[in-house]
């Protein structure tokens, strides 16, 4: 939690309750707002406090800080009305030309951009509750400006209605997916279409130089430029009071977290979830070798920002991090779990191998390596191997994991996972499409696996298998 520094007077005796103001800033203009405020409080003797140092700032902007608080860097304790109207003017004159992040539980004082006022007790008494004529307001963390409904704000000023449409009035959003300071994600509809719409608010930092209005922009971008099913899909963008809208057709699924907590590879494990498994393995790497000849380098690759549909279709969804290929970009994205600290000198495509290949193993049983965990990533790949073989499958799995976490090509990586197979009692398992495309091909499979018999074991057990598979793809 960030840490405060108050200051008191002996000028007026702190008031329960009032009007309280706030000075807001960004990580760029903290450092003169700050000096600019503080001496301006010290001249006038008030009772105030603020965030003690700019780490705890930088935390207050962050997009994990809970919106109703964010922006807060002073917070000052007015005498009266009165005095709360002087101080609003001068420091909306003082602080000007200084951009802001916009404090949502207040009203910023006429145009001002950095300085902000709401009602709220000055003092932790009463269980911050005020009853008047049997009405009730309370006092606690609003993401939205509220007074008691006996008052009315003394320093509102009318703003001119600008003749503008706003967009967000032909949508209908019914449902918050997903909450953060940086903006929410919303769910809804346009004409009839399911949609994704994705907020972003303007200052707010997901690290301390990059903000996570970059990240929604750049994530747009991408998606229109590669302009694929299996990545999310733009419908488009605007903008809408101080705030950017991101407008995507919604994709019905679960992410593969989800799939793999429910979808457990070896509780009763059966020849359709091997069939299953094969096919997302297949999918995880054709997105990645598509988006890689594509010049993409997807970045932030785990379980939540993969969503898998009710026919098993993949799509990945979260391009924010996805960017041209470019060996000086120094911002990777580093989730616990998906990445090592030992890639750190790798190209930006072996990071992206490797991630895919923390990630099938997550989806073999939650196998991924950490940092600093004696298991190695070559002890996980035979572990893992050992599992298939504990459970009666044969596969060679090991030679595509140890490509992933060893090699640079993505198009070599696609050719190894099109001969993946599994092989489990009497059924060959083999997703390979070019096996099922041509039946030439078929035969040089037959003579490269040497079956030894045209029983359930050889030959007629894999014709039996192609059917099956033929049904569910």
């Amino acid at each position: 939690m960030e840490k405060f520094t108050y200051f008191t007077t002996e000028r007026y005796k702190l008031p329960k309750y009032g009007f309280k103001i706030h000075v807001s800033a960004t990580v760029e203009s903290y450092e003169k707002v700050f000096d600019l405020t503080k001496r301006y409080l010290l001249k006038q003797k008030l009772y105030y406090k603020y965030l003690s140092t700019r780490e705890d700032f930088i935390k207050n902007i962050s997009k994990t800080e809970f919106p109703a608080e964010s922006g807060k860097l002073f917070t000052i304790y007015p005498e009266n009305i009165k005095a709360a109207e002087k101080i609003l003017e001068d420091l909306s004159e003082i602080l000007v030309k200084f951009d802001r992040v916009y404090i949502l539980s207040d009203r910023n004082f006429h145009s001002s951009k950095t300085v902000f006022y709401r009602f709220g007790f000055f003092q932790n008494i009463d269980g911050c509750t005020l009853v008047r004529n049997g009405k009730i307001w309370k006092d606690f963390q609003k993401t939205y400006f509220d007074l008691p409904a006996w008052l009315v704000d003394p320093f509102y000023q009318e703003k001119k209605e600008l003749n503008e449409k706003n967009r967000l009035n032909d949508l209908d959003l019914t449902k918050i997916i997903r909450q953060n300071n940086g903006g929410n994600i919303y769910f809804g509809t346009l004409k009839n279409q399911k949609i994704i719409v994705k907020e972003s608010r303007a200052n707010i930092l997901t690290f301390v130089n990059l903000k996570s209005e970059e990240l929604r922009k750049n994530e747009f971008l991408m998606s229109e430029f590669l302009n694929s099913a299996n990545f999310s899909q733009p419908i488009e963008k605007f903008r809408a009071w101080i705030n950017h809208y991101y407008v995507y057709k919604f994709i019905d699924g679960q992410t593969l977290r989800e799939f793999q907590s429910n979808f457990s590879l070896f509780d009763n494990l059966t020849v359709d979830k091997l069939v299953i498994f094969s096919t997302i393995i297949q999918q995880l790497i054709e997105i990645l070798e598509e988006a890689h000849h594509k010049n993409v380098i997807l970045d932030d690759i785990h379980p939540d920002n993969f969503l898998i549909d009710k026919a098993n279709k993949i799509h990945f969804i979260d391009l924010e991090f996805a960017h041209k290929f470019d060996e000086s970009r120094k911002v990777t994205a580093k989730t616990e779990g998906f990445y090592l600290k030992s890639w750190s000198k790798l190209t930006e495509m072996k990071k992206d191998l490797r991630k895919v290949g923390q990630l099938i193993l997550f989806l073999v049983g939650q196998l991924n390596v950490f940092n600093q965990q004696e298991r190695s990533l070559e002890e996980t790949i035979i572990l893992a191997a050992k599992i298939f073989e504990r459970f009666e499958v044969k596969t060679n799995i090991s030679e595509l994991l140890t490509y992933l976490f060893t090699g640079s090509s993505t198009k070599k990586a696609l050719e190894i996972s099109k001969k993946l197979y599994f092989y489990k009692s009497d059924v060959f398992l083999h997703i390979s499409k070019e096996y099922l495309e041509e039946p030439k091909n078929l035969v040089t499979f037959i003579k490269e696996n040497k079956f030894e018999n045209l029983g359930l074991n050889g030959l007629t057990g894999y014709l039996w298998k192609l059917s099956i598979f033929k049904k569910i793809s």
